[in-house]
């Protein structure tokens, strides 16, 4: 699941919490941990990373005692280099991985550029043929500029510098007490470094006085996680129950100077500082229930409750929250997927958890702020028409309510609820003409409406996008693979122009519309080594260097690049 989630946009959280989920439940083997794959926020164009094969691709059915090494590296235009490496051993029963991650970047523009590291530690050891015991840290370094990609190119903070250092520890526990009864248990600390360097571009208001933001924060959250499970499978019905407790506490300090100018003399400047200690407490619990009946339909019914407190905005929500979903299949060759829920949005330690991340294959978790309480609802088909040609439809509505606050320059807040909506479509055909050659096309439709008064860090109040990605791909015995994918795009919404925008709302008037239409394409060229030793691939990203004006609604996973990028990657197995 975390494979088939890495290609889809804004599901990040279900990602890592697969990942997680299969780590826990799985047996001794040599399979890596890639440092990469637990990580969410990214912040890399799809491809231009060290590769991310799957997690099975270069490793063996049946595990022995040995040690493995598993290699990538990756280095193209934009001033982009890095590697990853995961040496993993088996010996018995007991396994170990130790990770590598490193990606830089100078970015498309001024302050776009960024360094990562990732490194990881990862053991398994099995008590016995029930029992497995397992230990992971994780040691993640970020700097980097303003890496959004706005609508319009120019909007960006040019001297905008951020920091951040995270300290992850996991422990888990697995125990089956018989064939279908299987117990996890997980238990995690983050201890987050985050510091930022914000200078905000003067802001004329219209009076002729000139406003310039120069702004230091520091914040340090240290969060404390603990979730335990219980599932029962047999072959009619099966049942997931749990629950989890989180606790974040955390110093959030904020040095700000406020200069204003006419005609470029500074007539007043404004200086503050504030420091606020805050902490967060969040309990749920949840049971699923996946029952069959009759035969060829699966019902999934379930319920969460969440007990959600944030002591600095005196906040509290208590909330049930529903599951229903079906899966009907009324035929061998059509699959009809509907679904309705209520979730949610937990703060979370470290984007990870192990409830259930979908109802009948719709995600459940999205990256709003915590406190965000929201229903999802939708309708999908999936069709085999032939025994090489595939179909299917989905549509799904998200109906949010986000709190959100406002500084009332005191050193307080005033909290408020946006009411924001979520519309998306897709429809999709993938035609395996031969062995070889494989077509698809699909047609991805999504629509934002948020309150114009807290439009999110994306800062829009609406936004429609149209997709139309058509692709070829060629695999050749020799182990010769070929990939080309054209993509139509056309988008249009009101987007906040920074050259307006003030620093507190109302922004009713602080909106520009734009749209437009383009189309990138992307290709891609490369060669399996023999015996499963790696891959050598090319890939060229937006090859006609096409200018467009487009806000990406998920920006720490970018998907389209504004500039023509080439990358060359190799993976090597030992």
């Amino acid at each position: 699941m975390a494979d088939l989630y890495a290609s889809e946009p804004r599901h990040k959280i279900a990602r890592v919490s697969e990942v997680l989920q299969s780590q826990l439940l799985q047996p001794i083997n040599i399979n890596p941990v890639q440092p990469q794959f637990a990580e969410s926020n990214l912040n890399i164009y799809k491809g231009a990373g060290p590769a991310s094969p799957s997690y099975n691709e270069y490793n063996p059915l049946f595990n022995r005692n040995q040690v493995s090494l598993q290699a990538s590296g990756v280095i193209g235009q934009k001033g982009i280099w890095g590697n990853e490496v995961a040496v993993n051993a088996i010996y018995d029963r007991l396994s170990v991985s130790l990770g590598q991650f490193y990606y830089a970047s100078d970015g498309f523009r001024t302050n776009n550029d960024q360094t990562k590291e990732i490194y990881n530690v990862f053991a398994q050891g099995m008590l016995s043929y029930q029992t497995s015991l397992q230990f992971e840290a994780r040691y993640t370094d970020h700097q980097y500029g303003d890496l959004p990609l706005l609508y319009d190119p120019n909007w960006y903070y040019g001297d905008q510098r951020q920091t951040d250092r995270i300290r992850y520890f996991r422990g888990g526990l697995h125990h089956s007490f018989a064939p279908g009864h299987d117990v996890i248990l997980n238990v995690s600390y983050n201890n987050d470094d985050y510091r930022a360097h914000i200078h905000i571009p003067p802001v004329i208001d219209p009076g002729n006085l000139t406003f310039d933001l120069l702004s230091d924060v520091d914040d340090d959250p240290k969060g404390y996680l603990a979730e335990t499970q219980y599932l029962f499978r047999s072959n009619l019905f099966r049942a997931i129950v749990g629950g989890g407790y989180a606790d974040i506490r955390s110093t959030f300090s904020d040095n700000t100077q406020l200069t204003g100018l006419i005609d470029g003399f500074p007539i007043f400047v404004d200086q503050s500082q504030s420091s606020m200690d805050y902490d967060i407490h969040h309990w749920n619990v949840y049971a699923y229930t996946h029952t069959t009946y009759p035969w060829n339909v699966i019902w999934t019914l379930g319920v969460s409750a969440d007990w959600w407190n944030d002591t600095l905005s005196d906040l509290r929500r208590d909330q049930v929250n529903p599951k229903l979903g079906v899966i009907w299949n009324p035929t061998a060759s059509t699959t009809l997927r509907a679904a309705a829920f209520r979730v949610m949005k937990r703060e979370m330690v470290s984007y990870q958890t192990v409830e259930p991340t979908q109802v009948a294959g719709f995600n459940q978790f999205f990256d709003e702020p915590a406190g965000t309480d929201y229903w999802r609802y939708g309708v999908g088909l999936d069709q085999k028409i032939l025994s090489n040609l595939f179909s299917g439809v989905e549509l799904s509505k998200r109906d949010l309510t986000v709190p959100w606050s406002v500084s009332t320059g005191t050193g307080a807040y005033d909290y408020h609820e946006a009411s924001w909506e979520e519309q998306l479509a897709r429809v999709y055909l993938y035609w395996a003409l031969n062995p070889m050659v494989a077509l698809t096309t699909e047609y991805r439709y999504e629509r934002f409406k948020r309150n114009p008064d807290f439009p999110g860090v994306e800062s829009f109040h609406t936004v429609d996008t149209h997709r139309v990605p058509l692709g070829v791909n060629f695999y050749h015995p020799s182990g010769l693979i070929a990939q080309f994918r054209a993509t139509y795009v056309y988008q249009d919404g009101d987007f906040i122009d920074r050259d307006k925008t003030w620093t507190t709302p109302p922004f009713d008037n602080q909106y520009t519309s734009w749209s437009d239409n383009f189309w990138v394409c992307d290709a891609l060229l490369g060669y399996r080594l023999p015996k499963r030793f790696g891959l050598i691939s090319v890939e060229a990203k937006n090859i006609f260097n096409q200018g467009f004006h487009f806000q990406d609604t998920d920006p720490a996973n970018p998907s389209i690049t504004p500039d023509r990028l080439i990358v060359g990657r190799i993976t090597l197995n030992f």
